[in-house]
């Protein structure tokens, strides 16, 4: 974006558009000329004013922003200047030059330079004393088109909201949405486009530079879309009063902006985070992280993230700026989805405040920090709901598979029932539990019973019934030392070592 007071546009009410540099080229070498190798930026700035007329002075000062974000400044200096500026300070004020000239000589000294370079470094880290060290390698034209997007998106920074319609690019286009942070509806068009709502930052009741600079950010992602279209409502202001203009542009204009513009990451911290912390407290839910579109009548919604369980899916959408209206709209459209959403919400971001309520809508307030124990709790108890479907589903079904014949292993996991049953292992052990089957639970293993006995055969035969010789008659039977209480063992621990530790009869 430019300043807000170098944005040019032409008006024709009802209609706002920006004043394109077209044809300038001319213009914007001059400015270029001015940028010379090792010249200070305050220097650079001033020759320019000698470009500037009443007429141009915008453009001149808009294409100067564009060539100093293209080009490299550096600070140069001998002698810290902050921690110069400490030390003279400390000294206390002059008031004559020969004061004045005392207290150099004793900063020169202090810092082993010359009172000259004390003078120059004194303030060579302000912004105006940063020298030229790499001019901008890019091309006139590509410069010109690049102050070209920067007027657009210093004109829609006081959008009331935006709508675009775009043919491709749209996961790129939601990706960057999401990330920003956006309000923002979405729908399929009937010709296979999509169509996305976005708020405007004009339209917040509490406007934010932020949301402001974010809407702008996405408007290099709309215009590498192929097909796209941009469609505003722009507050201006008209002789001190506020008026709304409409902006209207498609790419078949595209040619006045650059053909590529630098890929912008959307990987939120937020969402780093909370995937890493959940998959070290969560074991038993796969947190995926594919672009699920969710559909509500004719309206699209991409959540961030998605948790399965044994085939059950819920989701997760992180929300950044938000108001009340907003959140309710989300919510009834939610109500019309079959799959139960978590929608996380910054508090920090909010642009008023209310309370929300959906039936398949759970909203999670965070400061910073999406509180995961928060969404385990939640999703603890869709497991406990879980959990009794499959069960009721084993209680219909029954467990033919056990009781067939040709079962020829001993040991049995219980993830192999779950899995042919198409339920969680926390059905099938609460079904064996209740019905037994003829078969042993030992953890998340079932056993024959014969070979229980057998088992405790080969431990009261042993000699020595130390802990670690036991483990490896168990091991055998692919089974572990947590089996020995079902067998009417236990384990008497006199030490870390199981060398030390010995199995006896309860």
């Amino acid at each position: 974006m430019l300043p807000k007071t170098l944005l040019m546009v032409k008006k024709h009410k009802p209609n706002i558009s920006p004043d394109f540099a077209m044809g300038e080229e001319l213009l914007m070498d001059k400015v270029r000329e001015c940028y010379q190798l090792g010249e200070t930026l305050g220097n650079i700035r001033g020759g320019l004013s000698d470009l500037e007329t009443y007429k141009n002075f915008r453009r001149v000062r808009g294409f100067a922003a564009i060539v100093e974000r293209n080009s490299t400044f550096k600070g140069k200096w001998t002698v810290d200047p902050l921690a110069l500026r400490l030390f003279l300070f400390e000294q206390g004020y002059v008031t004559d030059g020969k004061e004045r000239n005392a207290m150099l000589k004793k900063a020169a000294e202090h810092f082993n330079a010359d009172i000259k370079t004390v003078e120059r470094d004194f303030w060579a880290d302000k912004e105006e004393n940063y020298i030229l060290v790499k001019p901008p390698y890019r091309k006139t034209d590509e410069l010109l088109k690049r102050y070209n997007l920067s007027l657009l998106q210093t004109l829609l920074f006081d959008a009331l909201g935006l709508r675009i319609i775009v043919g491709g690019n749209y996961q790129r286009i939601f990706g960057m949405i999401k990330y920003l942070g956006l309000m923002y509806e979405a729908e399929n068009a009937v010709d296979g486009q999509t169509i996305i709502r976005v708020t405007g930052p004009a339209s917040l009741f509490k406007k934010t530079k932020k949301y402001g600079t974010s809407l702008a950010r996405l408007v290099p992602h709309i215009i590498r879309a192929g097909q796209w279209r941009i469609q505003a409502k722009v507050e201006t202001t008209v002789a001190g009063e506020k008026r709304i203009y409409d902006f209207e542009m498609d790419d078949s204009d595209g040619n006045v902006f650059p053909e590529y513009v630098e890929e912008e990451s959307f990987d939120s911290e937020v969402e780093k985070e909370f995937a890493t912390h959940f998959r070290s407290v969560n074991q038993d839910w796969n947190l995926l992280r594919e672009s699920t579109i969710l559909t509500s009548g004719p309206f699209v919604m991409i959540p961030d993230f998605c948790f399965e369980r044994h085939g059950r899916k819920l989701y997760m959408e992180i929300v950044g700026f938000w108001t009340p209206e907003y959140l309710k709209k989300k919510i009834s459209k939610v109500n019309n989805i079959d799959e139960k959403i978590f929608l996380a919400v910054d508090k920090n971001l909010e642009c008023t405040g209310s309370e929300f309520k959906g039936k398949n809508v759970d909203v999670i307030f965070y400061d910073k920090k999406i509180p995961i124990m928060e969404v385990v709790k939640r999703l603890h108890k869709i497991e406990e709901e879980q959990d009794k479907d499959e069960l009721k589903k084993l209680e219909k079904d029954g467990l033919k598979e056990l009781e067939e014949k040709e079962i020829k292993k001993d040991v049995v996991l219980l993830q192999e029932i779950a899995e042919k049953k198409n339920v969680g292992v926390n059905a099938v052990r609460g079904y064996l539990e209740k019905h037994g089957m003829d078969w042993v639970l030992v953890g998340n293993k079932i056993v024959k019973p014969n070979v229980i006995e057998e088992i405790k055969h080969k431990i009261d035969e042993m000699a020595d019934r130390k802990a670690s010789n036991v483990e490896e008659v168990l091991r055998s039977y692919d089974l572990g030392l947590e089996a020995l209480e079902k067998m009417g063992y236990h384990v008497i621990w006199r030490s870390l070592n199981p060398d030390d530790a010995e199995v006896r009869h309860i």
